[in-house]
């Protein structure tokens, strides 16, 4: 039996920074509705799933997202290490993506990459491409990580510290004891470094925003497409 690859997004309208960023429009589409658009054309997750919250402010989340192919998840509003356990303990798959909903762009190529990589490498308990955490030459916001779910679900979140039950894969990277290393990303990305495409803050999703206006960019246009173009409207 080939190994089971689940995809979740993270997301909710309580931002601390962007409060209701998910639900703000970039160019004609919610920011939600670019991320599950681009993450459901991965060929390797076989189920994509919407970790949100059970406030009341979540509802137009799943309001945006219905229809589409993805299975919504609503747990505690801070813990969210607890959404991604009650995700893996019903659908236990060999290993999950973790996506931030807050990556428009997010490169289906990019997540391919990642999870084959970690298909192929099984000793890896987590392996990512998303941030230039390790190296210099990757873009900030087209990529995501990929864990190996029991590698995951053997952490003991109820022992540490509350940040990392909000930042869900700070205790892989910081453990001593499991293997996280980056995954590779598409080889016609190499040349790229310094392009930051996540939004935290107000500016972000105002620059965004504007190049999104501005251009010809769709939820379909390659993650190269969108680079190449952010920097000829970034000259103007």
């Amino acid at each position: 039996m080939s190994p089971e690859v689940v995809g979740i997004i993270q997301a909710r309208m309580g931002s601390t920074r962007l409060p209701g960023k998910s639900a703000m429009n970039l160019g004609n589409w919610p920011l939600i509705v670019w991320v599950v658009t681009r993450c459901l054309r991965s060929r390797f997750v076989s189920r994509w799933y919407l970790a949100t919250t059970q406030s009341p402010l979540d509802d137009v989340l799943i309001d945006l997202v219905a229809g589409m192919n993805v299975t919504i998840y609503r747990g505690d509003e801070t813990d969210v290490a607890s959404r991604f356990v009650s995700i893996l303990k019903r659908d236990p798959a060999n290993l999950f993506v973790r996506v931030c909903a807050d990556n428009p762009f997010i490169e289906p190529e990019f997540i391919d990459c990642a999870v084959e990589f970690s298909l192929d490498h099984p000793e890896i308990d987590m392996a990512f491409n998303h941030a230039p955490i390790w190296y210099d030459n990757v873009p900030d916001g087209l990529g995501c990580e990929v864990c190996q779910s029991s590698s995951f679900l053997g952490i003991k979140f109820d022992d540490l510290p509350p940040i990392y039950s909000e930042h869900v894969t700070k205790a892989l990277l910081e453990s001593p004891n499991l293997r996280v290393c980056a995954a590779p990303m598409p080889s016609k990305y190499n040349w790229i470094s310094d392009i930051k495409l996540d939004i935290d803050t107000t500016n972000d999703f105002e620059m965004i925003d504007g190049f999104v206006s501005a251009t010809d960019i769709s939820l379909e246009s390659s993650g190269l497409e969108i680079i190449e173009k952010l920097k000829k409207f970034q000259m103007n």
